[in-house]
């Protein structure tokens, strides 16, 4: 057992690693960067935990699936020729969430709480950052400090995470949660980023979806399901502020869309691809050629450059997609780079996780509401919708080909999973099953609530 100064100082940094990391992750540059380099330091003073770490499923799920869409990356670098330093990149990016992954053991009462305050300053910065860009800066749409389109879907994000667990809370605390929630939705629009329009109420229908059965109960030592009438009123006057800041912003949804619809009609009839959708299908197509062209491994990452160079040049597709250094279709770049391999683990990239969270949503419902299993059943969801989430954006964008969609996933995976890993040792403790080591196992997570 780790005594009880280390375990106090390891519950501390990974406290601020869960506010840190989406507090200031699109308000910032690289902002997601500082939370998770804690989560890295922290993974590392905690490394001789990795046997425990290794013993909890939900961790070792999430080992498996990074290993292996790390592997796969780091395959591709070395085929790199002539091989440079910095091809090693993105599999550096997996190995250090590896690295991190003990810090999960660390997790407290208190970092489930400044999580839930992480994300809601995170949501209300971003809506902070798009309206300085947009109104003082007169940019014609926000972008943050990485790019409109992952700008505008990680902001959506953190304002449905920042519902779920507004939704836990009493008085100004969820008045609070709601305006953050909001306050993500007018990032996303901001961003002009029409991806994360469409995905948006996929991920309320999912909400609603596995939630319609009863009322989550709160995050407290003993919890309590909301007064029916209150609970009405919240939601009517949820769904009222949805409706004022959709009909605020109604213009730009209305001309984005016509746009898009213009664009997509234009592509058609003439092939123009030098907008936003026509360049997409355009990529799509080439896509999808090359990866039939080499269906098992794909060309790999130089090769699929080299090659999309070469047919730009000869003129055999649009100049334009020179540009670009994806399909703007995670599957489809996938297809193509890495062939069926690729996205065979691409599908567990995302299985794997998404399955675990599905079944600790499913499990929690039947367990009892302890501290632990109440944060666990609204980090399996917050998982869930980012799994979804994910896959929705994917379609129209390669969130893995940039620095904030892959660490983003890489390292709120983990601040989800933590609360699962602890709700998990719970309940064995309870049944008398021998508990694991941890680094510390705070029976009473939210102790001075």
């Amino acid at each position: 057992m780790t005594s009880r100064p280390a375990a106090h100082w390891r519950h501390q940094v990974f406290a601020v690693a869960a506010l840190v990391l989406p507090a200031l992750a699109l308000s910032i540059p690289s902002g997601y960067s500082w939370g998770s380099l804690l989560l890295c330091v922290l993974g590392l003073a905690c490394a001789r935990a990795w046997p425990s770490a290794w013993q909890h499923p939900a961790l070792r799920t999430w080992v498996v699936a990074v290993a292996l869409m790390g592997l796969l990356l780091s395959l591709d670098a070395w085929q790199t020729h002539p091989f440079k330093a910095n091809t090693l990149d993105r599999p550096l990016k997996f190995a250090l969430a590896l690295l991190a992954i003990p810090a999960a053991l660390a997790a407290s009462g208190a970092s489930v709480r400044t999580l839930r305050w992480g994300l809601w300053v995170g949501a209300l910065a971003a809506a902070g950052t798009a309206f300085w860009q947009l109104q003082v800066l007169h940019w014609t749409r926000a972008w943050g400090y990485t790019n409109a389109i992952h700008f505008g879907n990680l902001a959506l994000l953190l304002g449905v995470w920042s519902w779920l667990w507004a939704r836990h809370e009493k008085g100004w605390r969820h008045w609070v949660g709601m305006l953050a929630a909001l306050a993500g939705g007018y990032a996303c629009i901001a961003s002009e980023s029409r991806g994360g329009w469409w995905v948006a109420p996929v991920l309320v229908a999912l909400v609603f979806a596995l939630e319609h059965r009863r009322p989550l109960t709160a995050y407290h030592a003993q919890p309590s399901v909301p007064h029916h009438g209150r609970y009405r009123v919240r939601l009517l006057l949820s769904v009222a502020a949805v409706l004022v800041l959709l009909g605020s912003q109604w213009h730009l949804v209305q001309t984005r869309a016509n746009e898009a619809w213009q664009e997509i009609q234009l592509h058609q009839t003439t092939g123009a691809s030098d907008n936003s959708i026509g360049q997409r299908l355009a990529h799509w197509k080439f896509a999808w050629r090359m990866g039939l062209a080499k269906p098992w491994t794909g060309w790999g990452e130089q090769g699929y450059q080299i090659e999309k160079n070469a047919q730009a040049e000869r003129g055999d597709i649009p100049r334009v997609l020179h540009e670009f250094e994806h399909a703007h279709n995670e599957w489809l770049d996938m297809w193509a780079k890495r062939g069926t391999v690729g996205v065979l683990v691409l599908v567990l990239f995302f299985a794997l996780p998404g399955h675990l969270y599905w079944r600790t949503w499913r499990q929690s419902v039947m367990q009892p509401p302890t501290p632990w299993q109440s944060a666990a059943r609204t980090s399996a969801l917050c998982g869930l919708v980012m799994v979804v989430g994910y896959v929705g954006f994917g379609l129209t964008q390669v969130m893995f080909a940039h620095n904030a969609g892959t660490m983003m996933y890489l390292f709120m995976n983990l601040l989800w999973l933590a609360p699962i890993a602890q709700a998990s040792a719970e309940q064995r403790h309870r049944h008398g099953e021998q508990p694991q080591r941890q680094v510390d196992t705070d029976p009473q997570p939210n102790a001075g609530q």
